[in-house]
C-alpha cells in the first residue's frame, strides 16, 4: 500500500531506502581479492555497509510514517526478533564474547553480522508496506540476481574455467563463492522465487525468463555437485507434490498424480539400492551413496556436537564457537575421513542448538513454523494459489533440508533472510485480509524525524568506519603481509605490524597466526639480503602477537600451538635452548583438545629438541594408538627412533604410513628416509623418496640430482640421463658435470 503524503521529500527518502536495500543484493558478486578469505569477508562487509547505509532512512520512515511500521502482533517477526536477542545474549554470556559478537574472518558470523541479517528482514517488511509494486520488483531482483550467478557459473563450464573470475572449484562450479556447497545454497531462494513468478505471470516471454532463471539455478546446483542441495531439491519438490496433490480439489488429478508420486518413490528407493552401480565419482553416485566417508565423517560430528550441548543446554556457547565444542570432545574416529579442524558441526539446525541453546534453537524453529503459518494464512486468504503456496513452501523445505549437511553463508543467509521477510509481509497481508488493523498513532514530526535520523547516520557512519572500513583494511594487510613474504619481508612485516595496532581487529587469533607463520617461513629461508637482526625481530614481534591474541581468546587451542611451534622455530634459526613457555603452551593445547593428534605431536617436536627422545616416543606412540590412520605420526615416530640409533625399526614405521596412502607436504617429513635409504645401499627405496622430495619441492635441483643418482644405480638409465638432460637447462654452470654422468650411462 502507499505511504501517506506528510513530507516534500517523501519519495525521495523511498526511493534512497530501496535503493540501498536493492544494492545490498548485489553481495554474491564482490570478490575483493586484496582481503584476507575474499569469497567471504568481501560479501560480508558489502552487505554490512549497505545494511547500515539503509539504516537512517529506514528509521526516518519509521517515524514519520506509522502505516509502514513492523508490527509485533505478527509471530513471525516477534520470532526473527527473540533469535536476535538470545544470540545477543547468548554471546556475552559464551565461552569467548568476542568471537560471538563480531566473528572471525574466515566465517564473518557473530550476532553482529546476525543483527543486520535481522534488519533486512525489516527492510523487506517496509518495502512491502510502503508498495506491493516495490515489493514485486524487489524480488525480482532477488530473481535475476540468482539468474546472473547461474550464468556465470555455467559460462565457467562452458569456457573451462576461463571467464571472468578464476573458479578454484573446477570442474565443479561455484562462480564468485569460491566454495560450490556456497552457491549452491545461495541458490535456492532465487529459484523458488523464479518459479513462484513463473506460474503467476501471464506475459509469455516474462514466464519463459522466469522459468528459464529456476532452470538454469537448478543446473548450476547439478554443476556444483552440491548433494546437500540435489538432495534437498528432491525431497523439497516430492514433499510439495504430495502436498498440491492433498490440497487439489480436481479428483483427476488427485489420482493420477498420487500414482506418479508413488512411482517416483519407488524409483529413488531403488537408487538408493543400487547406488553402487554407478560410476565413482559421479553426481548419482555421491547423491544416493550414503555410505561415503563425508556422511560418515558428518554423523560422528553431530554426536561430537550433542555431548557437548550437555554442557550448555540453556544458552549455548556463544555464536561462532563451535570449535571450543568440537576440539573438547573430538572423536578420533573422524580422522580417517577428514582429519580438519571442526569450527562448525556442518548442520545448521544443530549448530544453533549448541551455539545459542535450547532457546535460540526453539526461536529459530517458531521462524520457520510461523513462515509455514504464513504461506498457509496468505493461501487460505486467496493471497496465494495452490501453486504458489506449494512452490514457495517447497522453497523453505529445501533450504532446510541443505542446512542439515551444511553452515549458513553470507550469500545465503542473506536471501533467507530475505525470504521470510516475504513471509512476513505475506502474515501482514493476510491479516489485513482478515481483519483491518486500527490507524496507528501520528507520526513525530518532521524535526524529530530528521534529527533522529541524523543522529542515526552519524551513529551508522562511525559504525560503518570502524566495524567495516577499517576491518577490511586489518584484512587486507593481513593478507598483503603474507603475500609479500618473499618479494619483501620488510615490507610484510610492515603490514603485520600495522594489523597489530588496527584499531579494530576482531579476529587476534587469525592475524598472530598469520605473522607467526611469516616469522618462520622468514628464518627458514634466511634470504641473503635481510640480516639476523631482522629475523629476530620478526620473531620477537610475532611472539607478542600471539601472547596478545591468547590473552584475548584463550580457549583455542590452535593458537597455543602457533605460539610453541613459534617459539621452536626460534630456538632452531637462534641455536638456543627452548624457552619453557613453549612447553607450556604445547601442553595447553592439548587440554582444550585431549584427543585431537596436533598438540602431542607438537609437544613430541618440543622433547625431541630437547634430546628427551623417549618421552617423543611415548607421546608419538599414543597419538598412533589413539588414530591408528594417522600416518604422519608414523613419519614422525619413524624419526623419532631413527634419530635414537634404531634406523631399521624407524623406516620400517615410517614407510608403513607411505604405504598406507599418505602424501607427505613437507619435504622435511621424509628427507632423512631418502639419506638414510641411501646410506644402506637400499637405492631403489631411496629413489621413491626422491621422487616424492622433487614432487613435493621441484625446484630443488640437489634432490633432483639425487634421484638421477639413484635411478643410475637401479638401472632406470634413460630415466636417469632425462633428469641429467633437465639439469643442464636448469643449472648451465655445472652442465660439464652433468654431461660427464650422462656420458658414463651411455
Amino acid at each position: 500500500m502507499a505511504v501517506s503524503s506528510g513530507v516534500q521529500n517523501k519519495k525521495f527518502v523511498i526511493f534512497v531506502f530501496i535503493g540501498l536495500v536493492i544494492l545490498a543484493l548485489l553481495t554474491p558478486f564482490w570478490v575483493f581479492r586484496d582481503l584476507l578469505f575474499p569469497f567471504v569477508t568481501s560479501k560480508a562487509f558489502y552487505l554490512r555497509i549497505l545494511v547500515e547505509l539503509a539504516l537512517p532512512f529506514y528509521v526516518f520512515l519509521l517515524l514519520r510514517f506509522p502505516e509502514v511500521r513492523p508490527s509485533f502482533k505478527n509471530p513471525l517477526t516477534i520470532s526473527v526478533t527473540a533469535f536476535f536477542l538470545l544470540n545477543l545474549l547468548s554471546g556475552f554470556f559464551g565461552v569467548n564474547v568476542l568471537r560471538s559478537i563480531w566473528g572471525n574472518y574466515e566465517r564473518m558470523g557473530g550476532a553482529f553480522y546476525l543483527g543486520h541479517l535481522v534488519l533486512l528482514y525489516f527492510y523487506v517488511l517496509m518495502i512491502g508496506q510502503i508498495n506491493s509494486r516495490y515489493f514485486r520488483l524487489f524480488l525480482q531482483f532477488v530473481v535475476g540476481i540468482g539468474a546472473a550467478v547461474s550464468l556465470d557459473a555455467v559460462m565457467v563450464r562452458l569456457t573451462h574455467n576461463n571467464f571472468l573470475l578464476n573458479d578454484p572449484s573446477y570442474p565443479r562450479v561455484s562462480g564468485t563463492f569460491g566454495n560450490p556447497i556456497f552457491i549452491a545454497s545461495f541458490l535456492v531462494v532465487p529459484i523458488f522465487l523464479a518459479a513462484f513468478f513463473a506460474v503467476s505471470e501471464n506475459v509469455i516471454w516474462k514466464k519463459i525468463y522466469y522459468w528459464a532463471a529456476a532452470a538454469l539455478g537448478v543446473l548450476v546446483i547439478f554443476l556444483s555437485q552440491t548433494r546437500g542441495a540435489v538432495v534437498g531439491l528432491g525431497v523439497g519438490i516430492f514433499l510439495a507434490a504430495v502436498l498440491y496433490v492433498i490440497l487439489t480439489p480436481a479428483r483427476k488429478l488427485k489420482v493420477w498424480g498420487g500414482i506418479t508420486i508413488a512411482v517416483v518413490a519407488a524409483a529413488v528407493m531403488l537408487l538408493f539400492v543400487f547406488h553402487s552401480s554407478f560410476p565413482q565419482g559421479s553426481l548419482l553416485h555421491r547423491v544416493f551413496n550414503l555410505d561415503d566417508s563425508n556422511t560418515k565423517s558428518r554423523l560422528i560430528e553431530w554426536g561430537v556436537a550433542l555431548k557437548g550441548y550437555k554442557d550448555h543446554p540453556l544458552l549455548g556457547v556463544g555464536p561462532e564457537n563451535y570449535y571450543v565444542i568440537g576440539n573438547k570432545y573430538y572423536n578420533p574416529a573422524i580422522f580417517q575421513y577428514d582429519p580438519s579442524w571442526f569450527d562448525k558441526p556442518h548442520n545448521y539446525l544443530i549448530e544453533v542448538l549448541v551455539t545459542s541453546g535450547i532457546f535460540g534453537f526453539l526461536a529459530y524453529l517458531s521462524i520457520l513454523g510461523f513462515s509455514l503459518w504464513a504461506l498457509w494464512a496468505a493461501f487460505r486468504k486467496g493471497i496465494l494459489v495452490l501453486s504458489e503456496f506449494c512452490l514457495l513452501a517447497c522453497g523453505l523445505v529445501v533450504y532446510q533440508i541443505q542446512n542439515l549437511t551444511v553452515f549458513d553463508t553470507v550469500g545465503a543467509s542473506m536471501a533467507f533472510f530475505a525470504y521470510i521477510g516475504f513471509m512476513g509481509y505475506l502474515w501482514h497481508e493476510s491479516y489485513r485480509a482478515e481483519k483491518p488493523a486500527k490507524k496507528s498513532s501520528r507520526g513525530f514530526a518532521d524535526s524529530t524525524a530528521y534529527t533522529l535520523f541524523g543522529i542515526t547516520a552519524l551513529i551508522m557512519l562511525y559504525t560503518l568506519y570502524v566495524c567495516n572500513i577499517v576491518g577490511m583494511q586489518t584484512a587486507a594487510e593481513i593478507n598483503f603481509g603474507y603475500a609479500y613474504l618473499t618479494a619483501s619481508p620488510a615490507l610484510a612485516k610492515s603490514f603485520f605490524d600495522q594489523a597489530q595496532s588496527s584499531l579494530f581487529n576482531f579476529d587476534p587469533i587469525q592475524s598472530a597466526s598469520k605473522y607467526s607463520a611469516f616469522a618462520s617461513a622468514v628464518a627458514a629461508a634466511v634470504p641473503q639480503n635481510e640480516p639476523t637482526d631482522f629475523i629476530k625481530q620478526s620473531f620477537s614481534a610475532a611472539a607478542s602477537a600471539e601472547q596478545s591474541a591468547l590473552a584475548k581468546v584463550s580457549n583455542d587451542p590452535t593458537g597455543w600451538q602457533d605460539l610453541a611451534n613459534l617459539y621452536l622455530n626460534q630456538a632452531v634459526f637462534n641455536k638456543t635452548t627452548l624457552n619453557p613457555d613453549a612447553l607450556v603452551a604445547a601442553q595447553k593445547s592439548i587440554v582444550l583438545a585431549p584427543l585431537r593428534p596436533e598438540g602431542p605431536l607438537l609437544l613430541a617436536r618440543l622433547d625431541l629438541f630437547q634430546n628427551n627422545v623417549p618421552a617423543a616416543e611415548a607421546l608419538i606412540a599414543q597419538v598412533i594408538g589413539n588414530i591408528p590412520e594417522d600416518n604422519s605420526a608414523r613419519l614422525e615416530l619413524g624419526l623419532t627412533y631413527a634419530e635414537n640409533g634404531q634406523v631399521d625399526k624407524g623406516l620400517a614405521i615410517a614407510q608403513s604410513g607411505l604405504n598406507n596412502g599418505y602424501s607427505p607436504t613437507d619435504s622435511g617429513e621424509i628427507q632423512w628416509m631418502a639419506d638414510d635409504y641411501n646410506k644402506e645401499n637400499n637405492f631403489s627405496a631411496a629413489a621413491n623418496i626422491y621422487a616424492m622430495l622433487v614432487k613435493i619441492d621441484p625446484g630443488n635441483l640437489e634432490n633432483l640430482w639425487l634421484l638421477a643418482q639413484m635411478d643410475a644405480k637401479i638401472g632406470q638409465t634413460q630415466q636417469a640421463i632425462q633428469i641429467a638432460q633437465s639439469l643442464i637447462k636448469s643449472d648451465p654452470n655445472d652442465a660439464s658435470h652433468f654431461q660427464q654422468f650422462i656420458n658414463s650411462l651411455q
